[in-house]
């Protein structure tokens, strides 16, 4: 049976994750987490074959605790179980092996569970992020030091240069950038509420 690691900031999603998992035997639900601090720590202790990560957290975000756990343990598969647009955490992520909206847990989370316990490591190597502005956004959230604030306005500099390129973004990437706005703009909201 291969063991799960949830890993959120509030205790009724974790709840929630878990009875949804306790429902499918292939899986066993050995640990949670609060933060992307104690998500390392759990790792290192646990042994996870899969880390349900939410992306923001105090303390350490989701984006960080992935880079960590990464390198702690490179077998562990990590899933972004977030309520963020999948435009701006793309799933090809180097630190992720999935992404699933909390919106739809309920369908999406067991059938990519299973894909990634199904596959072998040279199935799950993930392609480069669609777009070069991606990388940068990823970067600046995961900074080390750096304020909620500060990753975000960086991440919105990404944003902006890219909108003002001479090489105008397709359709798709326009709306990959529009959201990617409207994911930072809820972040900073999230943060000023605190």
């Amino acid at each position: 049976m291969s063991t799960i690691l949830i890993v959120d900031d509030h205790v009724l999603i974790r709840k929630g994750v878990r009875s949804l998992l306790n429902r499918h035997s292939t899986v066993d639900v050995c640990g949670e987490a609060r933060d992307g601090e104690e998500a390392v720590q759990k790792v290192g202790e646990l042994h996870p074959d899969i880390v349900l990560l939410d992306i923001q957290m105090p303390r350490m975000n989701g984006i960080q605790a992935a880079r960590q756990i990464h390198q702690l343990e490179p077998s562990t598969k990590i899933v972004f179980l977030t309520g963020h647009p999948q435009s701006v955490f793309d799933e090809s992520t180097m630190w992720s092996n999935g992404f699933v909206s909390k919106l739809s847990a309920e369908t999406e989370l067991i059938p990519i569970l299973n894909h990634l316990l199904q596959s072998t490591p040279e199935e799950l190597k993930g392609q480069p992020l669609r777009y070069q502005w991606q990388h940068f956004v990823m970067n600046a959230l995961a900074a080390d030091g750096e304020s909620s604030a500060e990753k975000t306005a960086i991440a919105r500099e990404a944003i902006a240069v890219r909108l003002t390129d001479v090489r105008l973004p397709s359709t798709g990437e326009l709306a990959a950038l529009s959201t990617a706005l409207q994911a930072l703009e809820k972040l900073q909201r999230d943060h000023c509420s605190r």
